[in-house]
Parts: C-alpha cells; structure tokens; sequence
C-alpha cells in the first residue's frame, strides 16, 4: 500500500495528516517514584516503579499506508558549561538507557487488516525504571530527562512502487517523564562515609524505626547520622533532608554530666561536572583545534551560612546545663524580606551519573563542657563534616484515569518491554545528542545546537 500523494506534505516534520483526531501519550500516574528503600510506601513499591500507559491514536478514517507504530523509551543526562569570551559550549552528554518497541506492525500475522482503520486506537505500554536511575533534573549546569516518542512510521513507496532507500518523515508524539527518587536512610550514607575515611568509632547510622517522639523531633522516616566526638556527646542529623521541608531537625544529647556550649551548623552543596565536547568548535575536547583543556570542573554553593546555636539564648526556660537540645535549622539561607522560593534557585537534589554528580555536606562544630572541668579549663572544640542526601520529594496526587474514548480492544505492549536493557557504553563516541529546546543563534546568524 502505497502513501496517498496528498498526505505526501503532511508527513512533513510537524505536520499531522487529517486523518487523525487524536494522537498522544497519556500515563496512569503522572510521575514514576524510584526508591533505594525499595519501599515508598505500603504495598506501592512494584506499582511506583512501574511506568504504564497508552499511546492513543483517534483516526476518523483509514489511514493506508502505515508501515508499523513504534514507541521508545529514552534518558539521558548532560552536563553544561558555557563560556563566551573562550568560545566554549562544553557538553558532557550521557545515554542511561534507549529502547525502542512496535506496539502495531502491518506484517503482523495476528493483525486482522494491514491498514489502521478509522477506530479509536489504544496500544498499551509497560516499562519498570531501575531504582539507581538518577531523578528527572532541570539545571542551569546539567540535566536528567526521561522522555517517551511514538512513532508512525511509513512505507517506502511512492506511488505504489516500492523505492529502495527510501523513507518518508515519521508523525512522531512526544511525553517526558517526571521521575522522583527518595534515597535510601542507610546505604547511601554508609558509602560516603567510607569515601570520607570518617572514624567508624565516632559515627554511626541508624535506619531509627522508633517513634518520632523518642528521636527529639527528627522523623523516624528520615534515618540519622549519629556523631559522638566523645562518648559524653552525641550530635544527630538526618540521613536525609527533603528540600520542600524549611526547617532540618539536628539533636544534640549529653551523657555523665557534660554541658553544651554552643553548636555551629553550616550545609554546602557540591557538584563535579564532567566535559567531553565542545560544540563551539564541533569536535571533543581532546581535539587539536580546542583551546579548552578543561575536562572535569567542580562547584561549591553554601546553601546555609553558620548557623550557631547557644543554650542560654535559644533554650525556652530551660537551665543552660540541659542535657537534651532539640535544634532547629532553616535548610537555606533567606535575606530579610526574601521568599524561599527567591533563594532556593541554586539549591539541587543529590544526583550522581557519569557526568554530573551533586552532593550535600553538613559542617558540625560543637563546643563543650565535660563534668569534672574546672572554672579556668578551656572548652574542648570539635568538628566533622558529614553528608546529608537532600531530594524531592513525590507529590503523589490523586489519580485521574486516562480520559476517552477508551478503545474496545487495545493493543498490549509484550512482556519484553517490562525491563530496559543495559547500556553498554560505546567506546567510539557518537554524536552527543540534541536536547529540545536547546538551540542558540548566534551574532552571524549560525544556529548552535547546545546539548
């Protein structure tokens, strides 16, 4: 069957032929919730991993000459830098996994008619997300996006004949995919830990089950990092910190005696980036004709300067030898007369791909005071530098189901498609990919795809 010659101008890029009505991307849910925990919440964590929905496709007449509807599944991440006066676009692309399935095919044996008929048309997806994969991310310096493409795709005729090589532009629907994480209370932490080469005697973490009434106010879902400098003070935090929560819970306990002075709380965001072409000159960075050398550049952002806790101004008629200090602490910092959502721009989740990792620090400093010291002893000073896994938390709405018309018999995506294969990194490096939207013109009229 061969394309009409007029639908010949609506297969053009962003033309639809007339003949459909409807043809999009719905979901079931409207974001996919991935957790190192492997528990979101009770009897959901198959079901938030999983994403499910239907290709819908409305023709209010035939529509000949349809070779087969594919779906595809993609991510990726990049890491950007740009830099003007060097002429640099420096991307550092990264593809975490790309698959691609027919969910209706003309030389189907199963399919009654090689011609889409004027039906409402549904075909079924199902895809399960690894729960390592990194959250949807939009950032001035890098990017994770999670995106869905369906695909009608034509035969190569023209005019009933058969053209060798020949292929006519595909009528293409997209959707992105907002992915949440919620890190793990343990694993994560213990691994940064080890990185930091912090003394397993002095810190500890506990995944703290218990009510939130006995953890001094830090959410029992949360985790904590327990810091003891000596066995007369103990510092917790929590594991992990979700950004839409101002406020960050921090308990410090003393045992035989000892007497807090003061504590100094300070959180700083670090990100590594990681480079491999520069688009200004059309080649990799380890080309001859780029003058950018650089491959990897780091960020440091203070999220909250010091912050410093003392007993006698803060603790509400308590005696300043109390030996249980609930402390808590605004997540960023706020000018007077500034709204969060003004200073929160710089503020990014913990992230960790090839390219582009961003991680949280707590700087502790407590200052104190054991029993037996004396009027003219010093007071002992300590301090540690702990990680903290700060995240976005899923919004969970309620669900709406998918809006009609419904098809009477949709066509279901196979078992195959429930897993995404892995990607095996290709040693000859392909083109780094295009992102929408990401296109810039120069002063003489050159277009550059930034990506």
């Amino acid at each position: 069957m061969s394309v009409p010659l007029t639908s010949w101008i609506m297969t053009l890029p962003g033309q639809t032929p007339a003949q459909i009505d409807t043809y999009d991307i719905q979901l079931d849910k409207p974001e996919v919730v991935l957790s190192e925990d492997g528990v979101v919440a009770a009897g959901e964590a198959s079901l938030l991993e999983r994403l499910e929905g239907v290709v819908r496709l409305h023709l209010n007449e035939p529509l000949p000459g349809v070779k087969a509807v594919s779906f595809r599944f993609v991510a990726g991440a990049v890491a950007k830098y740009d830099d003007v006066e060097f002429n640099a676009n420096l991307r550092g692309p990264e593809r975490l996994f790309d698959r691609t399935i027919a969910l209706w095919d003309a030389d189907d044996p199963e399919n009654p008619s090689r011609i889409l008929g004027a039906d409402y048309h549904e075909f079924r997806f199902a895809l399960k997300i690894p729960g390592h994969m990194p959250p949807s991310l939009r950032y001035p310096r890098g990017q994770v996006q999670y995106m869905l493409v369906a695909a009608i795709e034509w035969e190569p005729t023209v005019c009933g004949f058969t053209v060798p090589f020949w292929s006519w532009s595909p009528v293409t629907t997209k959707r992105e995919v907002p992915v949440r994480k919620v890190p793990g209370k343990l694993e994560c932490i213990v691994r940064r830990l080890k990185e930091l080469g912090v003394d397993e005697k002095r810190v500890s973490v506990l995944s703290d089950d218990a009510a939130d009434g006995d953890n001094g106010g830090i959410p029992s879902t949360t985790g904590r990092t327990v810091w003891s400098p000596v066995p007369e003070v103990a510092v917790s935090i929590p594991t992990r910190h979700a950004t839409t929560a101002t406020i960050v819970p921090v308990m410090v306990d003393l045992f035989d005696g000892a007497s807090l002075v003061s504590f100094r709380w300070t959180l700083r965001q670090q990100a590594n980036f990681e480079y491999k072409y520069n688009i200004a000159v059309r080649g990799p960075i380890d080309s001859p004709n780029n003058a950018i050398t650089t491959k990897n550049r780091e960020e440091r952002f203070v999220l909250k300067n010091a912050f410093t806790f003392r007993p006698d101004e803060h603790d509400d008629g308590a005696a300043a030898d109390a030996t249980h200090h609930p402390i808590y602490i605004p997540l960023v910092n706020a000018p007077d007369g500034a709204q969060r959502h003004d200073v929160q721009t710089e503020l990014v989740e913990d992230l960790e791909t090839t390219v582009m990792t961003v991680r949280h620090f707590a700087k502790l400093e407590v200052v104190y005071r054991l029993k037996d010291a004396s009027s003219t002893d010093q007071d002992i000073e300590a301090e540690i530098e702990l990680p903290i896994v700060l995240y976005i938390p899923p919004t969970h709405p309620t669900v709406s189901p998918i809006p009609a018309p419904i098809a009477v018999a949709a066509q279901a995506a196979g078992d195959e498609s429930a897993q995404p294969p892995a990607y095996a990194e290709d040693t000859a490096q392909p083109p780094p990919p295009t992102y929408a939207g990401d296109e810039t013109t120069d002063s003489a009229g050159v277009r550059r795809r930034r990506v």
